[in-house]
């Protein structure tokens, strides 16, 4: 019994030595732990037994030396641990030296007098612990050296008067729960990150959940075309962003994304679909103003649901069908644009949206609906704006023909598809986009086909034997230039053959022209106009437009209208 007994007093005093304090020794003020008997390095620490223990034994200005003397026995400082400086609410300012590499977790937490953290150019700091700032709601600006390449989640989180962060080339990952310095991915470039203004690194790909969390000073943000993915609440109730920009690339958004976001929205890409109305991208968004780009195609189901303070919505020219799913409840929206390659448009879509004054249709077409599309009070006091000469057809199509006023959109016309001939200047037919047409090419006595170009493209190629062309689908105005060459020019030359004169703007190219051959180039009256030796395979002249002219290479004359 008393060997037993002897056994337990001795672990009580062993377990009692370790506990008794978390620091091994505190030198000029600042207490540190061995970390490294062999390697002799040192960890800066708090001075009280156990977490529970730390607070404010750290006040005003505190600067960390690289090495530290004790009892005759030279330690490097090499990193900040956990909870260091936690709750030092009275600390005002830190400088880090060179030879720290780490800050541990939640080690500045609620320090929140602290103004400045000072890392030197040649800092060996390679990671920050998670939620290390957070609540340091005096900080105003840091630095993060080249060499970090982690940074934990919400290391930043709560910092609002944070405004800077600078971030050197070379760093690689960064956590994606941040306060205000949230990008997984990395860095080729300096980033200038903060909750004022935000560039992201070209070399940046996504953007995490949460990533600027409550990043109320936020105000604008350049998003890179390298991002693929933007995560759920990366942007939530960021309420002083009045400026954003969605590149192209992204494919993908989560939920609430821009959730308590405000000002203006422009989206250039195809735009995912949520699972459920409250789950969409822009779910819940303050945004005043949205702008979806020409080149969207698609927009997700319940993507703006609930986005309730929209003034002023246009959709791009890319398009095609809008459903219930995509708007809604929108009270404050006054303004509506539809792009030119709208073809369906959901009964329904916009019928609680009683404060509508003008609804622009850029389609010449009518998009096709199965009932009203509008409110009545949409239909009594707002006016439809259509392009030049389609009036007529919304007089009469579903969904369309219950508003009251209507009107053609001012300094817009038509899209054209302008063919220019070559003997008597050219002939411009409006068209529909998202259309082709079938065009016939009949060439003057003594003339054949040489070239067709939509606008400079050569569809020589796609000419059928009966001299008729079908264009692309059009999506815009067009110029279809067909040049012609003089029957029996060019027998016997089989180089001229093989010489192709084509027109675009005020630009004649030859290509294919023998080295030193020369290009001459007349009016119809023979006054030459220009005049150049072949030198390359491509020779480019220039002439004023609105003109027919002669061109001669060698033995073979073409005739183009410009």
């Amino acid at each position: 019994m008393k060997l037993t007994r002897f056994f337990v007093v001795v672990a009580v005093v062993m377990m009692a030595s370790l506990t008794a304090s978390a620091h091994d020794f505190e030198v000029g003020g600042i207490y540190y732990k061995i970390t490294s008997s062999t390697d002799m390095t040192v960890e800066v620490t708090y001075q009280g037994s156990s977490y529970s223990e730390y607070g404010d034994e750290y006040s005003g200005a505190v600067s960390i030396p690289e090495s530290v003397t004790y009892e005759s026995t030279t330690y490097s400082v090499t990193s900040i641990g956990v909870r260091a400086f936690d709750g030092c609410s009275s600390l005002t300012s830190v400088t880090i030296p060179e030879s720290v590499t780490s800050i541990g977790d939640y080690a500045f937490r609620g320090c929140s007098s602290l103004t400045s953290i000072t890392l030197p150019e040649n800092s060996q700091l390679t990671s920050i612990g998670s939620s290390a700032f957070y609540n340091c709601s005096s900080l105003t600006s840091i630095i993060i050296p080249e060499g970090v390449t982690s940074i934990g989640g919400s290391a930043f989180g709560g910092c609002s008067s944070l405004t800077s962060i600078i971030v050197a080339e070379g760093n690689a990952k960064y956590d994606s729960r941040n306060g205000c310095n949230a990008i997984i991915g990395t860095s080729s470039n300096t980033l200038i990150a903060g909750c004022s203004s935000t560039v992201i690194p070209e070399s940046v790909t996504s953007i995490g959940g949460s990533a600027f969390n409550n990043c109320r000073s936020l105000t604008s943000i350049t998003i890179p075309e390298g991002v693929t993915s933007i995560g759920g609440s990366a942007f939530y109730n960021c309420s002083s962003l009045t400026s954003i920009t969605i590149p192209e690339s992204v494919t993908s958004i989560g939920y609430s994304a821009f959730s308590g976001c405000s000002g203006e929205l422009t989206v250039n890409c195809n735009i995912p679909s949520a699972s459920s109305y409250s789950s969409g991208a822009f779910y819940g968004s303050d945004f005043t103003k949205v702008t979806i780009g020409e080149g969207v195609t698609s927009i997700g189901d319940y993507a703006f649901y609930d986005t309730t303070q929209f003034s002023s919505i246009t959709i791009g020219d890319g398009v095609e069908e809008i459903n219930k799913t995509h708007f809604t409840s929108y009270t404050k929206l006054t303004e509506l644009t539809l792009g030119k390659k709208v073809r369906r448009v959901e009964a329904g879509s916009f019928a609680t949206c009683d404060s509508l004054k003008k609804v622009t249709v850029n389609a010449t077409q009518p998009p096709t609906a199965d009932g009203s599309i509008f409110s009545d009070a949409t239909y009594q006091n707002a006016t439809l704006y259509v392009p030049q000469g389609s009036i007529s057809r919304y007089q009469v199509m579903a969904g369309w023909s219950g508003f009251y006023n209507m009107s053609e959109i001012e300094g817009v016309e038509p899209d054209y598809l302008t063919i220019r001939q070559a003997d008597n200047g050219e002939v411009g037919i409006a068209v529909d986009l998202g259309r082709t047409y079938k065009v016939r090419i009949t060439p003057s006595v003594g003339w054949q086909i040489h070239t067709v170009t939509l606008d400079g493209k050569d569809m020589t190629a796609q000419m059928a034997d009966d001299n008729t062309f079908t264009t692309p689908t059009l999506t815009g105005s067009a110029v279809l230039n067909v040049a012609y060459v003089k029957e029996g020019s060019a027998i016997g030359n089989a180089a001229a053959t093989k010489v192709v004169v084509r027109g675009q703007g005020g630009t004649i190219s030859v290509e294919g022209a023998a080295q030193g051959e020369v290009i001459d180039i007349y009016t119809m009256a023979g006054a030459l106009v220009a005049s150049s030796t072949a030198q390359t395979a491509t020779t480019q002249l220039t002439v004023p437009t609105g003109q027919v002219y002669i061109v001669t290479v060698g033995d073979m004359v073409v005739k183009i209208g410009m």
